[in-house]
């Protein structure tokens, strides 16, 4: 978990790497709303754009943020009315960055912006915000996701968001292209022989990373630099299952949990981590090769969880 102090010594080159004035964004989009109307202390307008119950299943609307799973509406007020307060900041606002919209779900990436007028500072990171939505401009869930150490007193768990229907890699066939390939040489590698396997899904320019402080994981950039990095992901303890596609056709949002691996290796001493998180893609126009890569989650942390206050969900 972070404090404040450590916080404010983080630097993030999201916004210098990612933004594009040619981005189109939908300001009125449901989860762009909420974000604003949360930091603009307009928590009822907040609220209003849930029921209290989703629209099919008889269950109830829900917000999933790394501080917790709120459902009903007042779990969701809860949420609206501590979520400046959890960072221990007077103010905030939001910087809409990219939007992913499709089958029903609208995915955007924004720079969460919190204000420490005391200290002098402003803290900005980037935050993606998936919205389910309903009619009437309303929303039935929504899953925030951004790196624990950027808010104080956050804990690296993650439940799993997405109940699994199999304990597997999701059907291939859900997928084309560069992200087909990518996801099934992901899934399924054994050895950093089979690596260039994945790095041919990707441009020789390809980037990496945004979502981390540039200390602890920065951006890179490079086939042969994204390689080492993926060198890392063999012997993983889990197999990443997206349960949740949001494609446009340039970028893809693959929201997803982690299944057990049946050919991992414990490390002595090590509890294997099932987590939630989101891997967002972006094609090259030309080529259909994957020219971004920005991965959302808290791997590498897991040593540091106190597995007697973690909610395991699924």
């Amino acid at each position: 978990m972070s404090t404040l102090e450590e916080i404010f010594r983080f630097e993030n080159l999201y916004y210098e790497n990612y933004h594009n004035p040619k981005n189109r964004i939908r300001p009125d989009s449901p989860e762009i709303l909420l974000m604003k109307y949360i930091c603009e202390g307009r928590h009822e307008e907040a609220v209003q754009l849930f029921e209290e119950k989703q629209q099919f299943g008889d269950i109830p609307s829900v917000v999933d943020a790394p501080n917790g799973r709120f459902t009903g509406l007042d779990g969701i007020r809860k949420f609206a009315q501590t979520w400046i307060s959890t960072a221990q900041a007077d103010g905030a606002s939001i910087i809409p960055m990219v939007q992913t919209q499709s089958g029903g779900r609208s995915a955007t990436e924004m720079l969460m912006c919190f204000e420490y007028p005391h200290a002098g500072k402003i803290v900005r990171f980037p935050v993606l915000v998936v919205g389910d939505l309903r009619g009437g401009g309303k929303l039935d869930e929504v899953r925030i996701y951004y790196f624990y150490k950027w808010v104080p007193g956050i804990s690296p768990y993650r439940h799993r968001m997405f109940r699994p229907s199999f304990e597997k890699q999701m059907e291939p066939a859900a997928m084309t292209g560069a992200l087909r390939a990518y996801s099934e040489a992901l899934a399924t590698m054994r050895s950093v022989d089979e690596l260039p396997r994945i790095m041919d899904t990707m441009t020789d320019d390809v980037v990496y990373g945004g979502y981390r402080p540039e200390t602890i994981s920065g951006i890179i950039r490079g086939k042969e630099a994204v390689e080492k990095k993926y060198r890392s992901f063999v012997n993983m303890p889990q197999i990443i299952r997206f349960e949740s596609v949001i494609d446009d056709g340039l970028t893809a949002v693959c929201e997803w949990v982690g299944v057990p691996n049946p050919n991992y290796v414990p490390e002595e001493g090590k509890i294997p981590l099932l987590q939630s998180g989101v891997g967002i893609y972006v094609r090259d126009l030309e080529s259909g090769l994957i020219k971004e890569v920005r991965i959302i989650d808290n791997a590498r942390f897991q040593d540091t969880i106190d597995w007697e206050t973690a909610d395991i969900l699924y």
